[in-house]
């Protein structure tokens, strides 16, 4: 049971290796991007490997956009959910109280 666990676990950290690659990869694009929207004379800079891979894995970054996205949703939905529980309890410490 503890190794199917192990295994699981071992897949989502190389997933989550994964995904930190390519989100490195695309901050490099995005700042080169930057770059050539405030400076045209800076296209040179923008790698030809990094052009390749960006053409290459287009649909690949729109994909990890659209997740991360998603996640962004998700994680404000569970800080409102926290910061209502938090509420709430304080105001159920404050009744106690007085």
């Amino acid at each position: 049971m503890e190794i199917i666990g192990e295994c699981q676990n071992y897949g989502k950290m190389r997933n989550q290796k994964k995904l930190v690659y390519i989100v490195k990869k695309m901050i490099v694009i995005a700042k080169s991007i930057m770059i050539i929207k405030f400076n045209r004379s800076f296209q040179d800079q923008l790698d030809i490997h990094q052009i390749k891979w960006m053409r290459k894995n287009k649909h690949l970054i729109q994909y990890m956009i659209l997740l991360m996205k998603e996640d962004i949703q998700h994680m404000k939905a569970l800080l409102q959910k926290q910061l209502q529980n938090f509420i709430y309890q304080q105001k159920e410490i404050f009744l106690q109280v007085f």
